[in-house]
């Protein structure tokens, strides 16, 4: 879950590493899909975990050439899949707009759905304090240390 936060609602990109490593868990039979569609939906977020496990299969089934087969009700959940994925500066990159909004609006619909208003006010920041990265990135050249 901690890798679907970052790559899907934070960073925005997937590293080889990234992918290698959740191909793994899913070969190896060490995810326990049940359980964690139960915790990803009690955080609001099960949508994006099951895109990122999607994007993982579609990768590796890209370029392997051999499937990598996951739950229908992975599958079924996922926004979108590794045919979204491109390759800008050096990293596997996840469209912003609309893909990534799209779970964006979808955890925090959720999270006002349930009454969780102060996570919602603390998502609902999201978009400022990117707006502000931008802005800082622009200012110093770096993007390293805005997040």
């Amino acid at each position: 879950m901690i890798s679907a936060l970052q790559r899907m609602y934070r960073h925005f990109y997937f590293r080889l590493c990234d992918i290698i490593d959740s191909a793994a868990l899913i070969e190896g039979g060490l995810i326990d899909y049940s359980d964690l569609e139960e915790t990803a939906t009690a955080a609001g977020i099960w949508e994006g975990m099951a895109t990122y496990l999607v994007i993982v299969a579609d990768y590796v089934n890209l370029y392997r050439g051999s499937g990598m087969h996951l739950p229908q009700a992975v599958t079924s959940s996922a926004r979108f899949g590794g045919e979204k994925i491109f390759y800008a500066k050096e990293f596997l990159r996840v469209p912003i707009l609309p893909q990534s909004a799209g779970l964006y609006g979808s955890q925090l619909g959720g999270l006002l759905r349930k009454g969780e208003l102060e996570s919602s006010v603390r998502l609902g920041l999201l978009p400022w304090l990117a707006g502000a990265a931008v802005v800082g990135q622009k200012i110093t050249g770096s993007d390293k240390g805005i997040w």
